[in-house]
């Protein structure tokens, strides 16, 4: 069994445990999702990804205000899309990357983005973007200086 199976059990268990003292919140769901995304191959990243973003909403829309979906939740979403061999995941990262942006732009100040956000974005290109990886990898690039002076925020750019 790979690690993120097991520590997603872990956080089933937390879950079926029922007690605030040991309910998982976002940053936990988002490091099981990334765990996923490093251990997971080809489609399994990105399907298992979702279908933890999507056990986390509905506990969220049950009620439990610790599971609202943030950025990091959505960095892991963009991260999984970017393992080699994701059908379509440099497009479906961009879409991601304009959703969270979007959202942010609307008033969704949980879904600001971040340095890492682009650069999950700019990975997926690379990895899964086939021939035009290069120039799409550039644009998300390009969006990524705008997006920083519209927002005004210098984390956003490169730290090179």
């Amino acid at each position: 069994r790979s690690a993120a199976s097991v520590t997603e059990d872990l956080l089933n268990e937390m879950i079926d445990a029922n007690e605030d003292d040991v309910m998982p919140n976002v940053e936990t769901f988002a490091r099981v999702m990334n765990c996923h995304a490093q251990a997971s191959k080809g489609n399994d990243a990105p399907s298992n990804v979702q279908r933890l973003m999507d056990q986390m909403q509905r506990l969220y829309e049950s009620g439990i205000e610790t599971l609202k979906p943030n950025t990091e939740v959505h960095n892991a979403k963009i991260k999984s899309l970017a393992v080699p061999g994701v059908s379509d995941g440099a497009m479906r990262a961009v879409d991601a990357l304009h959703w969270v942006v979007n959202e942010y732009r609307e008033g969704n100040k949980d879904l600001r983005p971040t340095r890492a956000t682009f650069i999950s974005t700019i990975n997926a290109q690379t990895t899964n973007g086939g021939k035009r990886a290069a120039q799409e990898a550039e644009k998300v690039f390009s969006m990524m200086q705008s997006v920083s002076r519209e927002f005004k925020d210098d984390e956003l750019l490169p730290n090179v």
